[in-house]
């Protein structure tokens, strides 16, 4: 578990992929976050959370999915996509990471894009296993692909 600036705390449900949110204040408990395409067993599934830095600037996760037979080749292959959105600014980015192999901690983060027009706010895996983003004003729907190299 973790303890946002704000006094919330955010935990970890190992085998279910949820991440919940207990307001102390409210005595509330709701679901922040559901991963998706969870792994689990007795040695796999979620086992932590961390916030970044400036998770207190209205920024956060809008979206989260794995490649596995996406078609972004080798390099992507396995890597967890996720979007990071700041509401205050419509800004939305984004990264690929890359697990521990028991999938408990990140490896690394690398920014993968952050267009200077209409951001990425959702990510989605289609029925052909391609990535699909959303972006925030028209709401489009655009099909990550790769172009070589």
């Amino acid at each position: 578990f973790t303890v946002a600036p704000d006094g919330r705390i955010l935990y970890a449900e190992t085998f279910t992929g949820r991440i919940g949110v207990y307001t102390r204040a409210r005595g509330s408990d709701a679901t922040f976050f559901q991963v998706p395409d969870l792994c689990s067993s007795f040695t796999q599934g979620l086992f932590g959370v961390a916030l970044r830095r400036d998770f207190s600037r209205n920024s956060g996760i809008t979206g989260a999915r794995f490649c596995s037979g996406c078609g972004l080749g080798r390099r992507y292959e396995g890597r967890l996509f996720w979007i990071d959105y700041n509401y205050n600014f419509g800004l939305g980015a984004i990264h690929a990471a890359t697990l521990s192999a028991d999938r408990s901690t990140i490896a690394s983060d690398a920014l993968v894009l952050q267009p200077p027009g209409p951001s990425p706010l959702s990510i989605e895996r289609g029925p052909d296993g391609s990535l699909y983003i959303t972006e925030d004003t028209k709401g489009r729907i655009w099909r990550v692909m790769y172009k070589g190299k």
